[in-house]
């Protein structure tokens, strides 16, 4: 059953497959080539300031690394939810403070006196 709807927004093809005649491989949003290249330039930088030699094998790592978290990041990204909208919702996940639960197990380190045990041997009676 279709049900059509009076929604432009929603009639919108946001695939792009290229010029007529001559499409990519795969089927992709623009923002997923934004996301990515955007994704790509942080992760080069990343790579840069913690020391990661940059050769081929780092390189095709964070490739597929960026693919990964593209296909995650759009898989949530829509007409309706921006990825503007997702990073707001995870800084604000992370950031809220939560209330302390009283029955969390924290745990303290402490000084122990360790004492040596001495084993005594127990008569047996046969």
């Amino acid at each position: 059953m279709l049900l059509l709807d009076d929604d432009s927004a929603c009639n919108v093809d946001s695939h792009w497959l290229g010029p007529p005649g001559c499409t990519f491989l795969w089927v992709a949003r623009y923002s997923a080539y934004g996301t990515g290249s955007l994704l790509f330039i942080v992760g080069m930088v990343l790579e840069s300031v913690l020391g990661v030699p940059m050769n081929v094998f780092s390189t095709l790592i964070l490739l597929a690394l960026v693919v990964f978290l593209t296909r995650a990041v759009g898989r949530r990204v829509g007409f309706e939810v921006r990825v503007q909208h997702l990073i707001v919702i995870g800084w604000h996940e992370v950031t809220t403070p939560r209330a302390v639960r009283p029955w969390t197990a924290v745990f303290h380190m402490r000084p122990v006196k360790v004492r040596r045990r001495v084993f005594r041997r127990r008569l047996v009676a046969a």
